[in-house]
């Protein structure tokens, strides 16, 4: 029995005989090798799966802070950008956490106040951003940007991207990836919403 991906060695008794790469299906080639050892153990055929490394990400003491204190304000927050990509496994790593918030900047602000939490007003209207408020809040070794009514400027005008939650990772709610897909050829930012893009392929039930 012969193929191009693989031979049996004749010159190591038994590891080499499943030699070094085989393309095909792996059964008939374990059959044979058993075939040429009689009198040996039939080894046993391990599923190997490919381990993902764990994401690395800023902590999650001010982030989760941050979404409790709105929730209990009855605000929806919800996880957007490079931190949703890490929660539906497109990316490894995330250096900031962003969180929208669809609420009056002025509720936002008196839930951050009364929890202590000092935030400083980055708000940037121009170009491409339409964002009514971004507040920063300093946690620690990183930012937590809080978008309060996510929005940009697109060929047809302002578009606004809801803060809908569509899951939850590690207790942080996920946002909307198509929002974010959008926002991103928005932001020019292909690679993101060409995962993204994929992703939501993938993911979307089969029509009837």
């Amino acid at each position: 029995m012969t193929a191009g991906s693989a031979h049996v060695s004749t010159t190591r008794p038994f590891y080499a005989a499943y030699d070094l790469l085989v393309t095909d299906p792996v059964e008939p080639w374990v059959r044979a090798v058993h075939a040429r050892l009689p009198g040996r153990v039939p080894a046993c055929i391990f599923a190997v799966t490919a381990v993902r490394p764990a994401p690395v990400t800023p902590p999650l003491a001010t982030v989760t802070r941050v979404v409790e204190v709105l929730q209990r304000h009855g605000m929806v927050p919800a996880l957007g950008g490079s931190g949703l990509l890490v929660a539906l496994g497109l990316t490894d790593r995330a250096n900031d956490w962003d969180v929208a918030v669809d609420a009056p900047d002025d509720a936002v602000r008196a839930a951050l106040d009364e929890a202590g939490l000092a935030y400083r007003d980055a708000t940037d209207r121009s170009g491409v951003y339409a964002t009514a408020w971004r507040y920063v809040i300093d946690g620690g070794d990183h930012d937590v940007d809080l978008l309060v009514r996510f929005a940009l400027r697109g060929p047809d005008g302002v578009e606004q991207f809801p803060a809908r939650v569509t899951g939850h990772w590690r207790g942080l709610p996920l946002g909307d990836p198509a929002v974010w897909l959008r926002a991103y050829r928005l932001l020019d930012r292909p690679g993101r919403a060409d995962v993204l893009e994929r992703w939501t392929a993938r993911t979307a039930p089969p029509r009837r």
